[in-house]
């Protein structure tokens, strides 16, 4: 059965773009639970286990919570949870994207940002709500998606959407991996979330492994009103023998890619196999490096595709390795394999790369040594989403705890246990103001913090 989508907000849409969207108009209110409130006595919710006070944050009390539907399950981790809903915010605006859709919520109540009701949701996009996965072979709707200027765009179901922010999120335009006119004898999936490059934005696709022959990738770039500017197609990616790997869109061989642009250059990371640098304006290659199958992760059930740039050195993670690129011509600066699979890479500060997974990691970016590791011992101490650097430290989310580390030696300096404050564990982490989101497979929980300076 074909997925059904909300469109209740949509009224200003074309009928072109209606037929293109939606066999079935359907809404389905959510429920919506709040936080409770302070208690009226003037005392905060219980403080977590804290080892130091200062020059960190303090986590005062929960806001609000939302309940989220997480997609299906990390399998490569030691003890497997639902993938996390991804996060974007644009002013006030959150866009939570996961199984049952896309729904855009108040930063500060946690509510719809465009209510229609006081039983709102805030669903803009929506799945068939009578079936938990309905489209269990191509589960898009967990790619990251983008803000870009007053628009934002992302995966939903095999189409790139993009919704206007100014005009409570109608939807602007959508295309499918076919309306990109890409020659393939195999279906074509979009097998990455979309970035903002200079003039529009980017995304990657691949095709399904054919019998015999094997699968081709490319980026394609479309203007903000989704016109394509350019395409770039791959010579075929061979898979390596157990290199599956594990991401937000199944194919043929269950593929996910990672891309990010730095100044006018766009990074692509095809499965951990290949690093390609091209032109954001053109889409022409600059260089392109494989790596044999000496270096790459064999046997593992869940490979993390990461890729990080900036002006001097590009860091691509696949499995358990990591690399580090010169951006300029694709030569390999070093190589360093770690304990467990990567997630993602939060970024370098202070010549430190960090890289996250079950393990929070530390590593020389001069060579790639390993300076520091934390974490990944048991529930409390494994890693879950993606870390936030904030000054000489990290904010890391573990299973059941946010855990502050200096950013210089990998100590821990201060645990505190989530699961006083929202009920759940950690996940994806967003830091605004004095707000701090957690995405976690259950829920979306907003804390109020209190930010302390050196």
């Amino acid at each position: 059965m074909q997925p059904i989508i909300s469109l209740r907000k949509n009224a200003g849409m074309s009928c072109t773009q209606a037929a293109c969207l939606v066999s079935l108009l359907l809404s389905s209110p959510t429920a919506f639970s709040a936080a409770p409130p302070p208690p009226s006595n003037g005392t905060s919710q219980p403080r977590a286990e804290r080892f130091a006070t200062s020059n960190r944050i303090d986590l005062v009390q929960q806001l609000w919570t939302v309940p989220v539907a997480g997609s299906p399950r990390i399998s490569g981790l030691s003890c497997p949870v639902n993938r996390l809903p991804s996060l974007s915010l644009a002013g006030e605006i959150i866009l939570v994207q996961d199984a049952r859709g896309i729904r855009a919520l108040n930063l500060q109540t946690g509510r719809s940002a465009w209510p229609d009701g006081e039983h709102d949701s805030g669903f803009l996009l929506q799945t068939d709500p009578r079936f938990e996965f309905p489209d269990r072979e191509r589960p898009s709707f967990c790619l990251s998606g983008v803000v870009h200027g007053k628009f934002w765009t992302g995966c939903f179901i095999r189409r790139l959407v993009t919704l206007n922010l100014s005009a409570e999120g109608r939807v602007e335009w959508s295309r499918t991996p076919e309306d990109f006119q890409i020659e393939s004898d195999g279906k074509i999936d979009f097998v990455s979330g979309p970035i903002e490059i200079p003039g529009g934005l980017a995304i990657a696709l691949r095709e399904s492994q054919l019998e015999e022959k094997k699968p081709r990738g490319w980026l394609v770039s479309v203007d903000p009103q989704g016109r394509t500017r350019w395409k770039t197609v791959t010579p075929p990616l061979p898979l390596a023998t157990g290199h599956a790997v594990t991401g937000h869109v199944t194919t043929g061989q269950n593929v996910r890619d990672a891309i990010t642009v730095s100044g006018n250059r766009i990074y692509w990371n095809q499965s951990g196999q290949r690093f390609l640098s091209l032109k954001a304006d053109t889409g022409e290659i600059l260089w392109q490096v494989a790596l044999n199958q000496a270096q790459l992760e064999r046997g593992s059930k869940c490979d993390g595709i990461a890729i990080f740039a900036e002006s001097n050195m590009l860091i691509g993670a696949s499995g358990k390795n990591v690399c580090a690129f010169h951006p300029a011509d694709g030569s390999l600066l070093w190589q360093q394999r770690l304990v467990a699979p990567i997630e993602s890479i939060p970024g370098i500060r202070q010549g430190i790369v960090v890289v996250s997974g079950e393990c929070l990691t530390g590593l020389e970016a001069s060579t790639g040594r390993i300076s520091w590791q934390a974490g990944g011992t048991n529930d409390a101490g494994r890693g879950l989403g993606t870390g936030w650097i904030l000054g000489d430290h990290i904010l890391w989310p573990t299973r059941q705890e946010l855990w502050t580390i200096s950013l210089w030696n990998g100590r821990v300096l201060q645990r505190d246990a989530l699961q006083q404050f929202t009920q759940a564990g950690g996940g994806h982490v967003l830091l605004r103001d004095q707000t701090l989101l957690i995405a976690s497979p259950q829920q979306l929980s907003a804390l109020q913090v209190l930010l302390r300076a050196e």
